[in-house]
């Protein structure tokens, strides 16, 4: 007993005086996280639909805020994924856009074609400085002090109707025109997006529903400030020999999560006996991805689903998908109209509340780690054909563990300006 004492105490020692003389009494790992400022971050769901295409009598915009939270100017690199899919026969039935959500938008003999483009803008922030915009109508960066105009437009999406991602991203250079859009060691971005629901009330009020959740922050491993080798990322692994022949070697940003983990209540469960019911829409965006080529062929990625109820009985699923995924979480493993057979409805697990433990098959692709991010968004909805939403949030899931011996990659375009 007293030698487990006596090294106790000899410890302690050795950490005070570390921490007197200003050194560190650990080491911080590198982290993927929404409450972390970081130097790579994804939006996983941003919403643009300004002029309600799909006549639900809901208009839709996202307010995106973004803070340099470090002591440096930093010039950011951002890129919207636009996942909106098309009719493959002209305008939709609502004739207001070749815009579609699933192919009972468009009108006979068409079907609803994913597509997959980006769009890209450059801006600089200083020091501790947030900024907003609108993605329906875009806005401005502030300029930064001494710099004269330097701080640079923040463009909207130029569509209808645009859903997808918004991915930035801390690059090389002091200005938006001397960048090289080479990545940055740092680690000092942090963002939140908002959800904007907008319908018309009585006496001529708007009804407004609002909800927000943090951009994932993906660390950079090193914090020193200088640029990376290329305008290639590479996420993890943490532990694990890379795979011969894949494009990265070093890692350079922390590994995605390997299980995301979402507590939620099972949809169709009422908030109060006789009142509006619960929903919840589950977002699945890829840690890998060519911004450089966004149209290029990328694997499907299969995404398996372990479900527990409150007496903990275990239910599964899988769904694939491969750019953007976002669907309700009934219509996972069931169509549309069957959404009260599903494993995540309430009538079928008798219990109010449960957790989803979500995570992608690894596959045999050397540069593709398959890793996934995702948010989620509850809704309270009236009955009706379809249900209208009374109240939303939205949230992010939890993270646990990584994926060894595979990089995810990211690759970014040259500079645009």
């Amino acid at each position: 007993m007293a030698t487990r004492v006596a090294t106790s105490l000899s410890a302690g020692i050795v950490a005070l005086a570390l921490v007197a003389a200003g050194g560190p009494t650990r080491i911080e790992a590198q982290t993927v996280a929404s409450d972390q400022a970081a130097g790579y971050v994804v939006f996983a769901k941003v919403i643009s639909d300004p002029n309600d295409v799909f006549q639900t009598g809901v208009a839709s915009d996202t307010v995106v805020q973004l803070t340099n939270t470090g002591s440096a100017v930093r010039v950011i690199h951002c890129f919207y994924v636009d996942a909106t899919s098309e009719c493959t026969n002209g305008l939709n039935r609502f004739g207001t856009s070749q815009a579609c959500r699933d192919s009972s938008d468009c009108t006979p003999g068409g079907s609803c074609a994913p597509q997959w483009s980006e769009d890209d803008f450059t801006f600089v922030l200083s020091p501790l400085q947030p900024v907003g915009w609108s993605v329906t109508q875009g806005g401005t960066a502030p300029a930064v002090p001494n710099k004269g105009s330097e701080g640079g437009p923040l463009p909207g999406v130029a569509t209808d109707y645009f859903i997808g991602e918004l991915k930035c991203v801390e690059v090389d250079g002091t200005t938006a025109v001397n960048t090289t859009n080479t990545p940055i060691n740092a680690n000092d971005l942090k963002g939140e997006a908002t959800i904007y629901e907008v319908a018309p009330g009585a006496a001529g009020v708007s009804l407004v529903d609002v909800r927000t959740y943090n951009a994932i922050g993906i660390q950079a491993v090193s914090t020193n400030g200088q640029a990376q080798n290329d305008r290639t990322m590479c996420l993890g692994p943490d532990s694990g020999t890379p795979a011969v022949g894949s494009i990265c070697t070093t890692r350079e940003y922390a590994a995605c999560p390997r299980n995301l983990i979402l507590n939620h209540r099972f949809d169709e469960t009422p908030v109060v006996p006789g009142g509006p019911v619960v929903a919840t829409e589950l977002t699945l965006v890829p840690c890998s991805e060519n911004l450089d080529d966004i149209g290029a062929a990328r694997p499907v990625l299969s995404v398996q689903f372990l479900v527990y109820n409150e007496f903990e009985q275990r239910f599964s699923a899988s769904t694939p998908f491969d750019c953007f995924k976002s669907v309700q979480l009934s219509n996972i493993d069931q169509r549309p109209g069957n959404e009260r057979t599903s494993i995540w409805n309430v009538a079928v697990q008798g219990t109010l509340a449960g957790q989803t433990r979500i995570r992608s098959v690894m596959g045999s692709e050397l540069n593709v780690g398959r890793g996934i991010l995702a948010v989620a968004e509850e809704s309270r909805r009236t009955g009706g054909a379809p249900p209208a939403a009374v109240g939303s949030a939205a949230f992010n899931l939890n993270y646990q563990s990584s994926n060894p011996g595979k990089f995810d990659v990211v690759v970014i375009n040259a500079a645009s300006n």
